[in-house]
């Protein structure tokens, strides 16, 4: 009779190897849940009232559903969703993650803002699952580690994947690159299959995020250069496969770039949208936290004699890139929004290298007082830029409670938008008040004649300041304000430049140093007066409307009541339900 001889040792492994997995599913669970909570509050504040509208949880998500919107329409290039005049008007832009959510969208027979909700819940938790894998990698003896410190990273620490597309979709494709990439590095076996799948994640990411592809040359950069020094030219010309296979693969994106740049206006777009030219950097205080991080990893390395290692090589790399990456413009003398766009970047780049220098100080030889007091330096390390992150980015008042007045609200909206989608032509163009014209483009096939994210697409400066206060002409009190209603942080033009052109002379104000302000909000107010005298006498009449397109205008007379549209022989009453009156233009 044949007798098995088990190993009690290898069962042991396989045991805790199944607890791990299933720790990993139970907190990707969490996290899932976590991330869809305010939808399950929103649903039951609002109760039998729901009429299919959704909150916008992110302050971008309205402006991706009206692109992913127009692809749903037939509008296939979706340069602007906004502005009926500038459908066909080049625009240098990555757009597959819309695709894909539309392709989504009509599968599930519903809406993107109601698929969204499945990306809440399943995408945060690919997302958490990828995480675990990766810090996996560096970290394989205390799996603990791979499950908290991600969970946590994709919940409290950055408030939740609640943005669609970026990071949603972006972002997966991000940590699924540097998991080929890694493997590729540290693991010679099928290397080339690893290489050519990296160049078409990579080629993916050309067609989805600038942030995360441009990110990824850098770190193939850095690398190469490091091998350079290393003598290893395989790992140079690896790294170049990985490259040409991306823009291969990316090759529509950088078409659309090109056809960009010989849009009218693009110079003063690019401005609007971040572009900014300086040596400087960004923030000082984030570009100090990365150098000491980068410190304190060679030293900590060195001390455990860890340099030189592959895995090693590959964390050195992205502790460099985190250096490199958001403050290129010292080299190179031109910022693209890069501070803004990399917010929670360095912190997972922080808290995957602090698990693999944890894993390694807890396996060395050393005195248990030397092991607790560094790595207790590399926690603190983790812990300080991360509750940093956590505290404007996370609350758990505003996670779990909501408003209940403002989802009650938008509720009413529903009738429009099914009134607009069965009676209007595709493309007509609505004027309502700012919060309504968020909405219409991203739940009907509608356009409207001005929408605050204006700035960051198509058209000159001009017909930007134009829009936005002739489309306050029902709002006498609006050309009141000596700043019409722009803050320092919310413009109609300059948001983008002026956050960065202070962010960059930050140390000319601590110091009281002069330096040319182009585009404070001085400049700004000065600039909009001047076109509003340009806009005449005629500025408060109807008749202005007719300087672009428009077809309807609604009212929302719980929230406007002093519009009354009622009064203009101009205007032919349409539709009207809970309060909300749609009005034609008659030609």
């Amino acid at each position: 009779m044949d007798t098995k001889i088990l190993n009690p040792k290898k069962e042991t492994y396989n045991r805790r190897k199944r607890r791990m997995f299933l720790a990993a599913l139970i907190f990707a669970v969490l996290v899932g849940v976590f991330t869809a909570a305010p939808s399950f509050v929103f649903l039951k504040q609002v109760g039998s009232d729901y009429k299919e509208v959704w909150p916008a949880f992110d302050g971008d998500s309205l402006y991706y559903f009206a692109r992913i919107g127009e692809i749903l329409d037939g509008q296939k290039s979706i340069n602007h969703p906004y502005f009926a005049e500038h459908k066909e008007e080049p625009y240098p832009q990555a757009s597959a993650g819309e695709y894909f959510v539309a392709y989504v969208s009509k599968l599930l027979n519903t809406i993107p803002p109601i698929a969204q909700i499945w990306f809440d819940l399943f995408g945060s938790m690919l997302i958490f699952l990828l995480l675990f894998y990766f810090f996996r990698i560096f970290n394989p003896y205390h799996p603990i580690l791979a499950v908290v410190l991600p969970f946590l990273f994709v919940t409290v620490i950055t408030g939740g994947f609640f943005k669609p597309i970026h990071s949603q979709i972006s972002f997966p494709l991000l940590i699924l690159f540097l998991i080929l990439w890694a493997h590729a590095v540290l693991h010679r076996k099928r290397g080339a299959a690893k290489i050519i799948c990296a160049g078409i994640i990579l080629g993916f990411l050309f067609l989805t995020y600038f942030y995360h592809w441009s990110f990824v040359v850098v770190i193939l950069g850095v690398y190469a250069i490091l091998e350079i020094f290393r003598r290893n030219y395989r790992e140079v010309f690896r790294s170049g496969w990985i490259l040409l296979i991306g823009i291969i693969v990316g090759l529509p994106y950088f078409y659309s770039v090109w056809a960009g740049l010989s849009a009218p206006n693009h110079a003063e777009t690019m401005v609007r949208v971040g572009v900014y030219f300086s040596h400087l950097p960004e923030t000082l205080p984030r570009l100090a936290v990365a150098i000491v991080w980068l410190a304190s990893f060679v030293s900590v390395s060195w001390r455990y004699r860890l340099l030189g290692a592959k895995d090693n090589q590959i964390l050195l790399t992205f502790l460099i890139a985190n250096i490199i990456y958001p403050n290129h413009q010292i080299i190179s003398g031109m910022i693209i929004q890069n501070a803004n766009h990399w917010s929670w970047m360095p912190v997972f780049i922080y808290l995957l290298t602090g698990s693999y220098l944890i894993g390694k100080i807890l396996a060395s030889n050393e005195r248990k007082s030397g092991k607790i007091l560094i790595t207790s330096i590399v926690c603190m390390l983790m812990i300080i830029p991360s509750a940093r992150l956590s505290s404007f980015h996370f609350s758990w008042k505003r996670h779990l409670s909501g408003s209940q007045d403002y989802y009650l609200n938008i509720q009413r909206y529903g009738g429009l938008f099914s009134w607009i989608n069965n009676n209007t032509k595709k493309g007509s163009v609505f004027l309502s008040d700012f919060d309504l014209m968020g909405f219409i483009p991203a739940y009907t096939h509608a356009n409207v004649y001005y929408h605050t994210y204006a700035f960051n697409l198509p058209g000159s400066d001009l017909e930007i300041v134009e829009r936005a206060l002739i489309s306050r002409i029902f709002e006498p009190e609006f050309y009141d304000d000596p700043h019409f209603g722009m803050t320092v942080d919310n413009r109609i033009l300059w948001t983008q430049p002026a956050q960065t052109e202070r962010n960059t002379h930050k140390i000319y104000d601590i110091l009281g140093l002069e330096y040319e302000k182009k585009y404070d909000l001085r400049t700004e107010v000065a600039y909009v007066n001047s076109v509003l005298t340009g806009l005449g006498s005629d500025r408060y009449s109807i008749n202005l409307l007719g300087k672009y397109r428009l077809d309807y205008i609604v009212w929302d007379k719980k929230t406007k009541q002093n519009w009354n549209l009622d009064v203009y022989p101009e205007l032919e009453l349409v539709f009207e339900e809970d309060g909300i009156a749609a009005y034609k233009l008659k030609k």
